[in-house]
């Protein structure tokens, strides 16, 4: 530990840690406990002061104080610049990370109403429609989650989406029946 400074490590981590402010406050402590040695070792704080040598540690700490905290403050900057790009990006993971943490809500009906949302902020659909199968395979719009429509899409018994919804598999509308939706998926939950 000969070599090492303690003092200057401590302005370092300060620094880097609470930004400028705190590597000026750890460098004016090492200032005043680096004071205290001198004087406590028997020299005289006027010669301290007199011999522009002994200056070189207090400046190296106030500069290495202030210049490591700059950079953190900078690492912050572009670190909250570069976020902003990688979420801004259409196709970006940043923008899925995003998604995720929206979707990440305590009740079932809380994740369906942000699922709406991203889905209609994704594709842009004219007509999201949520449905939940009621007795008897029977379906029913979720109220407050579906948007209103002229015409509903499905009423009534499940017939030939009874299968994919109950398993759980994406039904695709390849015959292009006006009368049914384009995708239909089933999402299950325990309560």
């Amino acid at each position: 530990f000969r070599v090492i400074d303690v003092r200057l490590l401590f302005i370092v981590m300060m620094a880097m840690t609470g930004g400028i402010s705190m590597g000026l406050l750890a460098a004016s402590l090492s200032s005043i406990g680096l004071l205290y040695v001198y004087i406590t070792s028997g020299n005289n704080w006027i010669t301290l002061f007199y011999d522009p040598l002994n200056w070189v540690p207090f400046v190296v700490y106030l500069v290495t104080g202030a210049m490591v905290g700059r950079l953190r403050a900078e690492a912050l900057l572009e670190k909250s610049s570069l976020k902003k790009q990688i979420m801004g990006r259409r196709d970006s993971y940043g923008r899925l990370y995003s998604w995720v943490e929206r979707l990440n809500q305590a009740t079932p009906e809380a994740v369906l109403k942000v699922a709406q949302e991203l889905l209609v902020e994704l594709v842009d659909p004219m007509a999201l429609v949520f449905y939940q199968v009621t007795g008897a395979n029977q379906l029913a719009a979720v109220p407050g989650l579906s948007q209103t429509l002229t015409t509903p899409l499905l009423d009534g018994a499940l017939g030939q989406l009874a299968e994919p919804l109950m398993s759980g598999e994406l039904w695709l509308n390849r015959q292009l029946d006006p009368n049914l939706p384009h995708y239909v998926a089933g999402l299950r939950y325990r309560s």
